[in-house]
């Protein structure tokens, strides 16, 4: 799209945009420069996706098939960067040379013109000066992906879409929470590919499916793959740090949904996001929150925490909602390389049927009491 978003996730970049500027470049030298193509709108936004996708770390937002970690070439970023005379993209690839293993680093397995560009590229990029400083807050209107962080590094980034994009998972409204640079609620990615990914078996897949993702599950029903099943009337607030969309048609009619708007809000005075789903449905039905994390959760009345080492996070629900959790036995490595040995899913489920509501959930950094 031209806002230079890649749908498939930050990992695809590196065969997506990256794999375009490559062509690109080749054709600029071939020419002498005469065939320059970098002051195009949509090329220099793809270039720029890799930066605004970025988390922390190797962490980038992972919807769709990308996995949570992902390491592209800071090479190839910082020289992308130089061609579009974009020094923010520049210090991007600087900052992601720190620390990589060398050797790993050049030799790439996207191909071989990208292992030569990066060992003659190394050096420059290597003694390059890191101005990195990561985006406040971004909004991919074609995709509909939305992006914003606190000062506290409280991070959030939510999805609209359709349920029909390239490596798709049925995950419209799904979002994920980062706080100090830890992936507390996220997105369960993808297993190692077999051939039952690319059929219509796909969605047998469990990873793939709504039911692991952070969306409602109503009266019973999941999301279901296909254009068709969709968000509709998008709105991304800047001033308000707020995106809201209608995740009514991602689920088929037998859900009976009159109405189902999602609003995300990260309130940078409070660092806090609040999470609000305004319904109506056509009867009353039981309805489950699903939320996903590598954490073993702590449950309370109308608190669950998560905690990672000294880092923890405070999930503030609606007392007319019962809190329990699966525990996830992990058996994938792609999986089990990001996560660990277990994941969990958080699930949320009124205690009675209900029609019409509105219910928030209230998502903070907590700090450790000392003892």
């Amino acid at each position: 799209p031209d806002d230079g978003c890649c749908d498939e996730g930050p990992s695809y970049w590196s065969r997506a945009g990256a794999s375009a500027f490559e062509c690109l470049e080749i054709l600029y030298g071939l020419t002498g420069g005469k065939i320059d193509l970098f002051g195009q709108d949509k090329i220099r936004n793809m270039g720029r996706y890799i930066k605004n996708a970025h988390i922390s770390d190797n962490y980038f937002i992972n919807f769709a098939d990308s996995p949570l970690t992902t390491y592209p070439s800071p090479v190839l970023i910082y020289t992308f960067g130089k061609h579009i005379n974009d020094e923010e993209l520049m210090g991007f690839g600087s900052y992601l040379i720190k620390g990589r293993d060398h050797d790993e680093l050049l030799f790439s397995r996207m191909g071989f013109y990208r292992t030569i560009r990066n060992i003659e590229g190394y050096d420059e990029v290597k003694g390059s000066v890191n101005r990195h400083e990561a985006v406040s807050q971004y909004y991919y209107d074609d995709v509909q992906v939305f992006i914003a962080r606190d000062k506290t590094d409280l991070f959030l980034s939510a999805k609209g879409g359709h349920n029909r994009e390239n490596h798709n998972h049925n995950d419209i409204g799904n979002f994920i929470i980062y706080s100090q640079g830890i992936p507390f609620i996220i997105d369960t990615g993808s297993i190692e590919y077999t051939k039952k990914t690319f059929s219509n078996e796909r969605y047998e897949i469990w990873v793939n499916q709504s039911d692991y993702h952070n969306v409602p599950k109503i009266n019973g029903i999941s999301q279901l793959n296909g254009k068709a099943y969709a968000a509709t009337d998008c709105s991304y607030d800047e001033r308000d740090s707020s995106f809201s969309l209608n995740i009514k048609n991602a689920y088929p009619k037998e859900a009976g949904i009159e109405k189902w708007i999602r609003n995300f809000h990260l309130d940078r005075a409070g660092s806090s996001v609040t999470i609000t789903d305004d319904f109506l449905l056509m009867e009353e039905s039981d309805i489950e929150f699903m939320l996903m994390t590598p954490y073993k959760p702590l449950i309370d009345e109308s608190e669950i925490v998560l905690k990672k080492d000294s880092a923890m996070l405070s999930i503030s629900y609606d007392p007319s909602l019962k809190a329990c959790y699966d525990e996830i036995s992990l058996t994938d490595p792609r999986q089990k390389k990001s996560f660990g040995e277990y994941m969990y899913r958080l699930i949320l489920k009124t205690k009675t049927k209900v029609k019409e509501n509105k219910y928030k959930l209230y998502i903070t950094r907590k700090k450790e009491v000392q003892s």
